[in-house]
């Protein structure tokens, strides 16, 4: 989840403020177990200078006493001349008893040894014979001969003793007969009244580190104390005071070992271990530490306070800044941010209105723009919408147009479809008249009837060139006047006037005039946008019927000159070609056939024998029945007169019935031997009016049948040679031409 600037702002000192904290904390939590650490440390060496001055004040204690015995007994009568054999036990032990001593010794001046009392090994020990003294006594006992009271340490075996010498003087003259010894051995009796004397654990060492008090367990781990010193190589070690922690000062349990070299009465006597429990020391740490995290917590709470104050007045204005920014987010351009705050908010609170009044405005200029564009896209697509009708209703009125070769019959249905197109209640299609200039001719009218072919003239209101130009013409009188239609010369209010011109021609053939709009007073440039299009498909169409009637004319009259040739090569045959189209037409009117049906049929009819202009001369001339060599070559003209006509592209459907005029139904027929449906219509009834004038005609080697008798012959094959359909039609048509086959028909 994002944070608040708020948020934000206060999380950096608030995280900087705990890691200061912490540092802080920490730094001063270790400097005041430092602190604690070293005032421990100094009391350990204060520990241990008072258990120096406690064992050196023991040894003087014991000097004392034995300087005291001495000069306070007969002690000298024990260790003169000639007192050997007098034990001084009785008189010692009491002393010893009451002092507390471990060990006494009494030596005459010569060194021997002449009383030992030692409670360890031998507790009450008289000697007959004295033994000389121990080689580590000899330097005390000879400073005691020197008149010399001490306080020092002996070493003897294993064990180390507090010893305290003192002369032995004769009262009479002073004189010094023997030294008296009194040790206080260093054991663990020794070390407990030291430590309750300091208050701390203790234990001694030699100078290498083993126990002066062998047999018994060390209170304190010098083990470890000797060990980390010499692992460390520590000059400390040798020095009067090293420290060695066993455990962290900040865990509970700590310890704190101090060594240090002491000595007695300037003898060394080894190294000293004080072990001091920093638990009482913890508990100050702990406090102190308590203390001050109080105080900075109650400094930290009242930064944390005066920042958040002063946050909060910064951000008041970057919120509202912020909330006013989301509402002209929304859309709410009327937002405003209060003016207040630091200079720097100030400014932007200034900018940020300044900037919404301007966006306001953007915004009003721009929903007027855009309802603009939304007027200016609707007019613009109700004109393309206009226009797409408009190209609509030229295609629908251009496939009403006649296409079969007829111009006038354009024209005429131009002027029907040109006033529907535009709405009007009459039109008419003009064209030039050749007779003179400036007059037209009327080709087609709706509206009225007139008579094709009348001429028209315009008015001096409306002169020619204002009308028959390429981009029409828009004529409206206005409101109360009027002009004169064309055709009947009745007024009229508005007209449109449109070329009707072929894609490649200089100038209009005819000019489309449309007049007298019907449920509104006049026509409108819309009316001639959709009239203009009409007029130039008229124009191609009219274009196209007229070379098709050109072509027609000229296909015809290259028919009759061949037709012609045929003839003249055989004059029996003069005429057949004629008779045989008549009757063909009249057979196919009969059968309602299409008129682009009737046209091939007359074209073949006419054309049927071309192929005969191959055959020789003695062929078709001859007097007597054909050779069946010859039949087989008369029967090739169907195949030969296709061939001709075939290069002929507007010929090719005619060039198809002239092949198949002498096929039969049931396929017997020549030259491909093809019938049934695969036929033409056109061939079947051409195949059937060709027999019949055939077989009318008079050929050189006999005379031609009668009507009724062809006829017959005709019905007789029909199914077979010709088609019973077309003999049919082909007999309705002979008896109406020929009344009397009825009567013969009806006798044979």
């Amino acid at each position: 989840m994002a944070l608040g600037l708020r948020s934000q702002i206060l999380a950096a000192p608030l995280l900087l403020t705990a890691l200061a904290f912490g540092v802080l904390g920490t730094t001063a939590y270790r400097f005041v177990a430092d602190l604690l650490v070293a005032g421990e440390d100094r009391a350990i060496r204060q520990e241990i200078r008072h258990a120096e001055r406690f064992l050196s004040d023991t040894a003087e204690r014991l000097a004392d006493r034995a300087r005291e015995l001495a000069d306070h007994s007969d002690l000298w009568s024990h260790v003169g001349p000639g007192t050997a054999d007098h034990s001084p036990v009785a008189d010692l032990l009491p002393w010893k008893v009451r002092w507390g001593l471990d060990w006494l010794d009494l030596v005459d001046r010569e060194g021997r040894e002449r009383l030992s009392l030692d409670d360890r090994e031998n507790p009450l020990t008289g000697f007959t014979t004295p033994p000389p003294v121990e080689p580590e006594e000899e330097r005390v006992v000879r400073l005691g001969l020197a008149g010399i009271t001490l306080a020092t340490v002996l070493r003897t075996g294993d064990e180390t003793r507090l010893v305290g010498a003192a002369p032995i003087r004769r009262p009479t003259d002073g004189e010094i007969v023997g030294v008296l010894l009194l040790g206080q051995r260093v054991d663990r009796e020794l070390l407990r009244d030291l430590e309750t004397q300091i208050g701390s654990r203790v234990a001694l060492l030699d100078l290498d580190g083993r126990p002066l008090t062998p047999g018994a367990g060390l209170p304190v781990d010098c083990g470890t104390c000797h060990g980390r010193a010499e692992a460390a190589k520590s000059p400390a070690f040798h020095s009067t005071f090293v420290a060695i922690p066993t455990r962290s000062p900040l865990l509970p349990g700590s310890r704190r070992l101090g060594m240090a070299r002491i000595a007695v009465a300037g003898e060394p006597l080894g190294r000293l271990v004080v072990e001091r429990n920093l638990g009482p020391a913890r508990t100050d740490l702990r406090r102190a530490t308590g203390a001050m995290a109080l105080v900075a917590l109650g400094f930290s709470l009242a930064g944390i306070l005066a920042l958040a104050r002063a946050v909060r007045w910064i951000v008041g204005p970057v919120k509202a800044l912020a909330d006013a920014t989301r509402r002209c987010a929304e859309g709410d351009l009327t937002a405003e941010v209060p003016v207040r705050g630091a200079a720097e908010i100030r400014e932007l609170a200034e900018a940020f209105n300044a900037m919404t009044r301007q966006l306001a405005g953007a915004r009003e200029e721009q929903t007027a723009l855009q309802r603009e564009l939304e007027r200016r896209v609707r007019e613009r697509t109700r004109e393309l919408e206009e226009a797409v009708e408009r190209l609509i209703t030229v295609r629908e009125l251009g496939r009403h147009l006649p296409h079969a070769g007829d111009p006038e019959a354009v024209l005429r249905a131009a002027a029907r479809l040109g006033a529907e197109a535009v709405r009007a209640r009459g039109a008419c299609v003009l064209v030039r008249s050749g007779s003179s200039p400036g007059a037209w001719v009327l080709a087609g009218a709706f509206g009225r009837v007139d008579p094709a072919g009348t001429e028209i003239r315009f008015g001096p209101e409306l002169p020619l060139a204002d009308l028959a130009t390429p981009r029409g013409a828009v004529v409206d009188a206005g409101p109360g006047e009027a002009v004169a239609d064309p055709v009947s010369g009745r007024p009229v209010r508005s007209l449109l006037a449109a070329p009707v011109q072929a894609p490649d021609a200089h100038r209009p053939e005819a000019l489309l005039v449309v007049y007298d709009a019907e449920g509104r007073p006049a026509f409108d440039r819309r009316d001639l946008d959709v009239l203009l299009p009409f007029a130039r498909e008229v124009g191609a169409v009219y274009a196209a019927a007229r070379l098709h009637r050109l072509q027609q004319k000229a296909t015809l009259e290259i028919v009759e000159s061949l037709v012609n040739a045929i003839e003249a090569k055989d004059p029996y045959t003069r005429g057949h070609s004629q008779r045989v189209t008549r009757l063909a037409l009249a057979v196919g009117r009969e059968l309602e056939i299409p008129d682009r049906a009737a046209e091939v049929l007359e074209q073949a009819a006419m054309l049927h024998d071309i192929g005969k202009i191959a055959l020789r001369h003695e062929v078709l001339r001859k007097p007597a029945r054909l050779e069946p060599v010859e039949l087989d070559l008369v029967r090739q003209h169907p195949l030969t007169g296709a061939k001709i006509l075939e290069p002929l592209s507007w010929l090719r459907e005619v060039a198809e019935v002239v092949l198949q005029h002498h096929e039969r139904p049931d396929g017997t027929g020549y030259p491909m031997g093809i019938g049934g449906s695969h036929l033409r219509l056109e061939a079947r009834i051409l195949a059937a009016a060709d027999a019949y004038d055939a077989m009318t005609s008079d050929r050189p080697y006999r005379a031609g049948m009668g009507p009724a008798e062809a006829l017959a012959e005709l019905r007789r094959g029909a199914g077979t040679q010709f088609d019973p359909v077309v003999v049919e039609a082909l007999e309705s048509v002979l008896r109406r031409e020929h009344p009397e086959i009825g009567a013969g028909a009806g006798s044979g």
